[in-house]
């Protein structure tokens, strides 16, 4: 799809209540005015249309595997059996190198918010991006999103 939204041309007309007498000026330029207005049309947004979604309105998978159970202290862990070793080094060196730098204690597990967005999520062709539907919004993560948040390279 090409985007998310579309606009729909709407011809001014004019309207049939009368209207209070004016002067001739007044008048003049009332009609320059609406001679104007009636010849260039106006855009309105319409409800935007978005891609078909993955999964129907309230039609979730059923029986989600996920894995609520893992803990971010198990890279503290790693840290700590690793440490000055040239797998460590290796491993900080990586890609990953900047999920030995996170905190602990902001690592929280969001499995719910992963698995609600996962069910809203929309059909696209692009490889590397995720589009949701969240409160009639379109939402994306892709690889620039994922490196913010993790500051993963």
């Amino acid at each position: 799809m090409s985007g998310f939204g579309h606009c729909i041309s709407v011809m001014n007309t004019k309207s049939e209540v009368e209207e209070p007498a004016s002067t001739d000026q007044e008048e003049a330029a009332s009609t320059e005015q609406d001679e104007a207005a009636s010849t260039e049309p106006e855009f309105i947004v319409t409800t935007p249309t978005f891609p078909e979604r993955l999964f129907a309105r309230n039609c979730y998978p059923g029986k989600p595997r996920l894995n609520i159970y893992s803990k971010a202290s198990v890279i503290g862990s790693l840290v700590k059996l690793l440490r000055g070793s040239p797998e460590m080094n290796c491993l900080l060196g990586s890609q990953f190198g900047a999920l030995f730098h996170l905190s602990v204690s902001r690592c929280s597990n969001s499995a719910k918010l992963v698995h609600s967005l996962l069910s809203r999520q929309l059909v696209t062709m692009r490889l590397y991006e995720l589009w949701f539907l969240f409160a009639d919004k379109p939402l994306r993560f892709s690889l620039r999103e994922f490196g913010d948040i993790t500051g993963l390279k």
